[in-house]
């Protein structure tokens, strides 16, 4: 039997709520590495800073509609 890890992101993702914007996490999804308007800008920003692969998600009203993706 598989677990299933639910995340609650709603603190972290509190300041970029209906900004329409695009973030990166960091692997254990605990913090926000990178934000933009686009995803190229976010996975830029984030190579330069960061050494790790980020989970991308876009953020609009309601995150709890979108899925994560780890690039």
């Amino acid at each position: 039997m598989s677990s299933k890890s639910n995340y609650d992101l709603t603190n972290i993702l509190k300041p970029f709520i209906g900004k329409d914007l695009w973030v990166a996490l960091d692997s254990k999804q605990t913090k926000v590495l990178a934000s933009g308007a686009n995803v190229s800008d976010v996975i830029n920003n984030v190579k330069k800073f960061y050494n790790e692969r980020p989970v991308l998600m876009r953020v609009k009203q309601d995150y709890i509609s979108y899925a994560p993706d780890i690039i």
